[in-house]
């Protein structure tokens, strides 16, 4: 597997690991999801890979998928629908008679001031934080005393319930259709994301990316100000920690700080991590205090750690540890920093805080073996 490290600053030339370094032989028993992990049960997995990632244990949340594929594909429905959620929100509270009590309720805009949610515009809607949108469930709840059938009705003006021909007059002709952003050297899953959910190959925008095949800052700014100038809500930012092709990191440092740089100015949007490739490295830096750090080729670069160092400030982490981890198949997994996503993360079987969550995951009735 031999493989050169570059320093974050030369163009090395990558062997089959790339800029994320090589595996150790037989690292499948312990990767996540891997031959070790299949003997435990899935809670303990799960959260045990969400730690490994740089997760917070009891605040994050994940589950184990086919591959990687399925893991980017449900990372992509899930920052849709955390995206269009409020404006299924304010639309039902406007409308349903029994959702009436919660019209006062307010939401934090980018310029510090709080607003009625059922006042805001299609644009402000699609761009609150993801914190504010996953903790609307629990404030109609406690705020305003509404019970989980009252809160079902939301279901009926969802995205998921109605397909976005139906659901964009919600938008008023003020909001262009959704765009994901990754960077040219993508993984072949993310067209196919694109095309599933409905969102059109035109609608993923591919960032260009510099001699390292690192997406370049400079090039993802010009395409979120065209964004934030078209009224086109980014429904996912995507940042590639190890590229299959050349295993280049992307700056994902720089990547968050551009999305808050943006969301100052009211373009708010969920960032995830691309780590199917360079996952292993990940989980064996972590965490410092119970291990000795990696050596050598296991080691990446200062510029390659440094990178991984960030990986917990991202929204949602994608791994596949058939990789790099040399586990058989399926070996998959998908991370939520914030464990309230769970829900976002099932089917519409008219279970979960609107009544429009389910409990399966793309993967039929054992999809969220986590769950709990």
């Amino acid at each position: 597997m031999g493989s050169t490290v570059t320093d974050g600053g030369g163009h090395g030339q990558p062997g089959e690991a790339g800029e994320a370094g090589g595996p150790p032989v037989g690292a499948g028993a312990g990767a996540p999801g891997g031959a070790g992990a299949g003997r435990t049960r899935g809670g303990a997995v799960d959260g045990e890979l969400c730690r490994l990632l740089g997760y917070r244990a009891g605040t994050s949340w994940g589950h184990l998928t086919h591959d990687g594929t399925v893991a980017n594909l449900e990372a992509a429905w899930s920052a849709r629908d955390l995206s269009y959620t409020p404006v299924a929100v304010a639309e039902a509270v406007r409308r349903e008679p029994g959702l009436a009590l919660a019209r006062p309720l307010t939401v934090p805009l980018p310029d510090g001031t709080e607003q009625p949610l059922a006042d805001l515009s299609p644009w402000q809607l699609v761009n609150l934080r993801p914190e504010t949108v996953l903790g609307l469930p629990a404030r109609l709840r406690t705020g305003y005393g509404l019970t989980d059938a009252q809160l079902s009705l939301v279901g009926r003006y969802t995205i998921q319930h109605l397909g976005y021909h139906a659901f964009r007059h919600f938008l008023r002709g003020e909001v262009a259709p959704g765009v994901i952003l990754a960077p040219a050297t993508m993984h072949h899953s993310w067209p196919k994301a694109a095309a599933v959910l409905g969102l059109g190959r035109d609608n993923l925008r591919a960032v260009a990316v510099d001699l390292d095949a690192r997406a370049d800052p400079a090039a993802r700014r010009e395409l979120l100000e065209e964004c934030l100038g078209e009224r086109e809500p980014v429904l996912l930012d995507v940042a590639v920690l190890g590229g299959t092709g050349l295993g280049a990191v992307d700056p994902l440092a720089a990547i968050l700080d551009l999305r808050r740089e943006f969301g100052r100015r009211g373009l708010r949007y969920p960032v995830h991590a691309d780590a199917t490739r360079g996952d292993c490295l990940a989980t064996l830096r972590r965490p410092r205090h119970e291990a000795p750090q990696p050596a050598g080729d296991l080691a990446g670069s200062t510029y390659v750690t440094e990178r991984y160092d960030t990986l917990g400030r991202a929204d949602s982490i994608s791994v596949d540890a058939h990789r790099t981890g040399l586990a058989p198949r399926p070996a998959g997994g998908l991370c939520y920093r914030d464990r309230r996503q769970r829900d976002l993360a099932a089917l519409g079987t008219g279970v979960g805080p609107f009544g429009f969550f389910g409990s399966s995951g793309l993967s039929g009735s054992s999809g969220l073996p986590g769950g709990g």
